[in-house]
């Protein structure tokens, strides 16, 4: 007499009794097991989807358009897609199989080897809108217009942080309605390309967000976005790092009495020509924030060592002395300056 077989809701039940090696064994059996081991193993255990390589991309895509596949509806935390270093071109055929799939936390899209300054990266833009319940964003890539990535920030209403790299072959932004904002934006991070998008966020209605923390990378990018931006929004923000490639202070420092609620400043020097004490000090003597608890600056090594690194940090340290700060006597201990040798 033949032995009933299991339903699906029976084997559901005894899936979630399984530990991780159980369902890798109970993956094998048959399809109708696979299905469901598959499914326990992403809700409890494959939390995280890693795609950090060309291959590994190409080939995940290849699972899931494949006719006898059981990976279906997956849900995962974390998403990393990088498509370095890339053994055939990246296509948008590529990524298909992020249909069905969704993402509650975070998602970095690096994309560097399908695309150029001309060329957009073949990636569907619109599939992250959907995944609503992702708090954190990170793009390197081309993209035809900033109007996707606006777009993008609208749409997620829990999103809280986001890191740009962008190039944008048309950088001229439709017009939005002002009352359309990121509302949970708290943390803005910009590479040296892409800074157009706050033109954006600069015609928002200040009501729409309030960013806490900003960084910026400044090399060749036109530094007027961040200057309007400044007068608009820069009041709400509270902590600031600006990384400079090259000495671009004349066009950071009208930005800076802006900052008026700063506690923390952070600038990270990383060329090696120009006088650092002759801008540093000038963007001290620039920040009008009596609440500021640290002003950190990261140089190279410098040719004096030890003594030309004390003398500037007494400089600046006196700039911060003739400043009416919130907390008096602590002056000497905003200002710190460190070596480091990354040029």
């Amino acid at each position: 007499m033949a032995q009933p077989e299991l339903s699906d809701e029976l084997i559901a039940q005894i899936g979630e009794l399984l530990d991780k090696h159980d369902l890798l064994t109970t993956a094998r059996l048959c399809r109708r097991w696979s299905a469901i081991s598959r499914q326990e193993l992403n809700s409890r255990f494959w939390r995280d989807l890693q795609l950090d390589s060309y291959e590994r991309l190409l080939s995940f895509s290849q699972l899931r358009s494949s006719s006898s596949s059981t990976l279906h509806d997956l849900t995962f935390k974390t998403l990393t897609i990088n498509d370095r270093p890339a053994s055939s071109y990246v296509d948008g055929s590529d990524f298909a199989f992020l249909l069905g799939i969704t993402i509650t936390e975070s998602a970095e899209i690096e994309l560097q080897s399908a695309s150029s300054a001309s060329s957009p990266s073949p990636f569907p833009w619109s599939t992250l809108s959907s995944w609503v319940e992702l708090s954190s964003l990170s793009v390197t890539a081309t993209i035809r217009s900033p109007d996707i990535i606006a777009s993008i920030i609208v749409s997620l209403p829990n999103l809280e942080n986001v890191c740009l790299d962008v190039d944008y072959i048309d950088p001229l932004l439709t017009p939005y309605p002002v009352e359309s904002g990121p509302c949970r934006l708290r943390s803005l991070q910009l590479r040296s390309r892409g800074h157009t998008i706050l033109s954006w966020l600069t015609v928002l209605q200040t009501s729409t967000f309030s960013l806490q923390e900003l960084a910026v990378e400044i090399a060749c990018e036109d530094l007027r976005p961040l200057q309007e931006f400044s007068m608009k929004h820069a009041s709400e923000v509270e902590y600031l790092t600006a990384t400079l490639h090259r000495s671009r202070f004349k066009d950071l420092i009208p930005c800076l009495p802006y900052f008026g609620a700063v506690v923390g400043v952070e600038l990270c020097l990383r060329y090696s020509k120009g006088s650092y004490q002759r801008w540093i000090t000038a963007a001290a003597l620039a920040i009008d924030a009596p609440f500021i608890e640290s002003f950190d600056v990261y140089v190279p090594m410098l040719p004096g060592g030890l003594d030309e690194l004390r003398m500037l940090q007494i400089s600046v340290q006196e700039c911060f002395s003739r400043k009416p700060l919130e907390y008096e006597g602590l002056s000497s201990e905003v200002v710190s300056i460190s070596q480091r040798s990354w040029v």
